[in-house]
């Protein structure tokens, strides 16, 4: 699927110099590249002053491994390669690893090696630096065969994902079939309306109108993404309800293409 360019207003990741420079010149492996490359824009989504990745952050990242397992040429697992990409980053010194106290069943931290982490680290054996931030919740691994989901759509087609952006995709992924997701998405870009605020609109309308034929959306069908589907076992309906927010059968579909109406009045 080819990259359609930037879109306006798009957010960016500080990155130091020498990456462009030194590391660039002197660093060979794309993994580690990779690795290096997404390990910046997550620690900028960490609040606080001592950033720091957990490494099952990173091993289950499915951004990261999808680009890993995209090189091709290596016959591990893409979780191997991350954590060898990773020790390349380390013995680099782009990366400092923090590794967790003998007992503490923690897994490793990842911190960008500045001066300031430098210093923070250094004061931790006597606990008077700032406290790392807790360790996330470690999702299970993305399937080998698992296709891009709302987070990749999102990040390909709109702008990089804040917090409160990752909170509204993660509802909608979680009220729609991801095939209606693929096709929102699809039907945005045709339109040139690359926004989130349109995208909901098309999933809202679609859900309150009813949309028996996945395949053939209310008003121009735009074809699925290739290489999106529905997960197997999961419903094909968001939870059904009625106006007055009970529980109840969807009413005859309404085939207008309302959606950017609604587009229109947020």
């Amino acid at each position: 699927m080819p990259f359609n360019g930037f879109p306006a207003n798009v957010r960016a990741t500080p990155v130091p110099d020498p990456l462009f420079n030194s590391l660039l010149a002197e660093i060979e492996d794309a993994a580690e590249l990779k690795v290096t490359l997404r390990a910046l824009w997550l620690l900028r989504q960490k609040p606080g002053p001592l950033r720091a990745l957990a490494e099952s952050e990173l091993l289950n990242d499915p951004t990261l491994l999808q680009g890993v397992k995209a090189l091709g040429g290596d016959s591990r697992d893409p979780r191997e390669q991350v954590q060898a990409a990773l020790a390349q980053a380390v013995a680099r010194q782009t990366l400092l690893c923090h590794s967790p106290e003998p007992g503490n069943a923690a897994s490793p931290r990842y911190l960008l090696n500045t001066e300031y982490n430098r210093r923070q680290l250094a004061r931790r054996p006597d606990k008077t630096g700032p406290p790392l931030p807790p360790e996330p919740d470690s999702p299970e691994p993305p399937a080998a065969a698992d296709r891009p989901n709302i987070y990749a759509l999102y990040e390909d087609n709109i702008g990089l994902i804040g917090p409160q952006m990752a909170a509204y995709l993660q509802e909608a992924e979680d009220s729609y079939p991801a095939l209606w997701i693929a096709q929102a998405f699809d039907l945005a870009i045709r339109e040139n309306k690359r926004s989130w605020a349109y995208i909901s609109a098309i999933l809202r309308r679609w859900a309150a109108a009813g949309k028996i034929d996945l395949t053939k959306p209310a008003g121009n069908p735009p074809p699925a993404a290739p290489g999106i589907g529905v997960k197997a076992g999961a419903s094909l309906w968001p939870k059904e309800r009625t106006e007055n927010g009970k529980p109840g059968r969807y009413s005859t579909p309404d085939s207008r293409p309302r959606y950017p109406e609604d587009y229109q009045r947020r």
